[in-house]
């Protein structure tokens, strides 16, 4: 690991070369962390922005970076961890500090970072109305900085109670996005389902009806366990069957994260939302908790009249946003 002198200052991490304005360091910043995984970085606030979310809030603690979203429709929790540990250089001056930012924003400031960038993000003493990324790239050494607006909004803590899950999937993301696209056009929602060493995804529409069987499998390597394989486990709840239907629109926005990670885990339990968690590279995860799809329910006139909707993730009286229990 480089270690860059900063302003008379000794960082390590990542960043640009002593001949040049280099990132601020811990003196002259509220909060600053610097990453060489810029693509993986850039393709998180990719993902957020795919679900429908506008505004985030980063939390930065001595966990790292958190953000943990309700999507406007309310069907759905976006929660992001990038862990402390996985940044070359950090620096906080605070216990807490929450930074509200536009997602847009973010993405187009990042959107032509390659693998040959270091990402420094910070909110300086001097100026605390804008979060400051700067992109450096060594090849080329030049240095871009894109200065986004920090919002005065107010920020809601989202919990998400842990539960034991009920069954276990991790199989190959690229084949888990493919049955998604091949059955999304056939039905509203698609149904997931656990039984014993078998997962299925089934699709009821009017004129077809698909179901995929899909069974462990070892990698080309052999292994039973790792990038390529499929592996279906029993979580300690002890029931072997878990199932639920989901919203074909939202599973369409989440696998577009599936270049995040090579692998897909996702965690069932019957009665409980479903969770989906992609790793970003060795920085951290983002999981996408989605909420059951009700049966659908013939549409009568006393239905019509009070305008009945399917149940939604809400906040509880006096305590902030919170989705039913699921473990991450």
């Amino acid at each position: 690991m480089r270690v860059n002198c900063y302003k008379g200052k000794q960082v390590t991490g990542g960043g640009a070369p002593r001949d040049m304005e280099a990132p601020p360091a811990a003196h002259d910043a509220v909060f600053w962390a610097t990453t060489t995984n810029g693509v993986a970085f850039r393709a998180v606030w990719d993902a957020q922005a795919h679900t429908g979310i506008r505004e985030v809030t980063i939390r930065v603690d001595d966990e790292g970076l958190t953000m943990t979203t309700i999507t406007p429709t309310h069907n759905m929790v976006v929660h992001v961890l990038l862990e402390k540990a996985a940044f070359g250089g950090w620096g906080v001056q605070e216990k807490e500090i929450l930074i509200p930012i536009t997602v847009g924003a973010v993405q187009r400031a990042l959107r032509g970072v390659t693998n040959k960038d270091t990402i420094t993000i910070s909110v300086l003493h001097d100026d605390p109305k804008h979060l400051l990324f700067t992109v450096y790239n060594e090849f080329t050494k030049t240095l871009v900085e894109h200065r986004v607006l920090i919002l005065v909004m107010p920020y809601e803590r989202v919990t998400i109670p842990s539960k034991e899950v009920d069954r276990q999937v991790s199989m190959p993301s690229n084949e888990f996005a493919k049955y998604i696209k091949d059955f999304s056009p056939l039905a509203k929602a698609l149904l997931f389902r656990v039984d014993g060493e078998t997962f299925s995804v089934s699709a009821k529409g009017d004129m077809c009806e698909s179901k995929a069987i899909i069974k462990p499998k070892d990698n080309i390597r052999g292994e039973k366990y790792g990038n390529g394989t499929i592996t279906i486990g029993l979580g300690r709840n002890g029931n072997k069957v878990a199932m639920g239907m989901y919203n074909t629109k939202y599973l369409m926005s989440i696998i577009k994260a599936t270049n995040l990670d090579e692998q897909v885990y996702l965690y069932m339990t019957n009665e409980s939302p479903l969770l989906i968690r992609y790793n970003v590279g060795i920085m951290g995860s983002i999981v996408f908790i989605l909420a059951n799809q009700p049966p659908a329910q013939p549409r009568t006139e006393a239905s019509v009249a009070s305008g009945a909707t399917a149940p939604m993730v809400t906040s509880p009286t006096g305590s902030g946003p919170s989705v039913p229990e699921a473990s991450l």
